[in-house]
């Protein structure tokens, strides 16, 4: 059985409390009135540098993880997040939307941490994982 390591554990929660929660509050509000959206870039740099940051680890290897992991991260997102947000208007009602937002927010924090716990030599372009991870 794999050990907790609580102190990730906790900067990883701070960081969702902290960050995402309200981010995604607030964009959901603003996305409602406006129809737009250009919070992806944005948030996807401050949590993978965040986190990193958070974990101890310094500026210059949180700019290098950046990096290698932005263009494949961003990628991803473009998978993931149109499909929660068809589903979410598609099929959630109004009022429960920030709930599954923050569901949908959950998986992709969690997919966010895999990609940042790799080590660097791992996330450099052209490793046999993944494109997505």
């Amino acid at each position: 059985m794999a050990v907790v390591d609580l102190n990730r554990t906790s900067c990883f929660a701070l960081l969702g409390l902290t960050m995402h929660g309200p981010f995604f509050y607030y964009g959901y509000r603003w996305l409602i009135d406006t129809f737009t959206t250009i919070t992806g870039p944005p948030s996807l740099k401050g949590c993978i540098n965040g986190t990193l940051i958070t974990g101890g680890n310094g500026s210059s290897e949180a700019v290098a993880k950046v990096q290698n992991t932005f263009l494949r991260t961003f990628c991803a997102g473009f998978f993931f997040w149109p499909v929660a947000n068809v589903l979410n208007v598609m099929f959630v009602p109004a009022t429960k939307r920030v709930l599954f937002v923050n569901g949908s927010s959950l998986v992709w924090n969690a997919y966010l941490r895999l990609v940042n716990s790799k080590p660097l030599s791992e996330t450099a372009e052209g490793t046999a994982y993944s494109s997505f991870l």
